[in-house]
């Protein structure tokens, strides 16, 4: 089963800091189960592909927070 701890936070919180400094969802797909494979497979754009002008300190960060998963 999946275990729900301080992991499941720390990975929430990297999903809401990464679309706060993107603008745009974390992960994408043009149906659901693609969406799906994307989340568990943790295939997004990296932060700064996106947003190069962006603290490379807090970029590094976003993507830790983001591979705890």
């Amino acid at each position: 089963g999946m275990t729900v701890d301080r992991r499941t936070d720390v990975y929430a919180l990297g999903i809401v800091l990464y679309e706060l400094i993107t603008r745009r969802r974390c992960y994408a797909g043009d149906d659901q189960l693609e969406l799906l494979n994307r989340v568990r497979e943790g295939k997004h754009t990296p932060l700064l592909a996106l947003r190069p002008d962006c603290n490379p300190e807090l970029a590094r960060l976003c993507e830790q927070m983001l591979a705890v998963a």
